[in-house]
């Protein structure tokens, strides 16, 4: 049992701050790259657009009573 408790505390603990730490750089590295800066631009835009557009009308919606054929 002591063994087990050695382990985790010597070499599963260490290699699991590894792993969060290239968890980490790896997410870091992929949202900076030069590639994703336009997409990541229009969905920080997303707030400031304009509501113009209504949107698509359904058949029913929750408030209105369904139409007779």
């Amino acid at each position: 049992m002591n063994t087990l408790v050695d382990l985790v505390e010597h070499v599963l603990r260490p290699l699991w701050v590894v792993l969060m730490m290239a968890a980490f750089l790896g997410i870091g590295f992929w949202a900076y790259r030069p590639k994703n800066k336009s997409r990541f631009e229009s969905y920080g835009d997303i707030p400031l657009k304009d509501d113009d557009q209504e949107p698509p009308s359904s058949n029913s919606s929750p408030g209105t009573p369904a139409k007779e054929r």
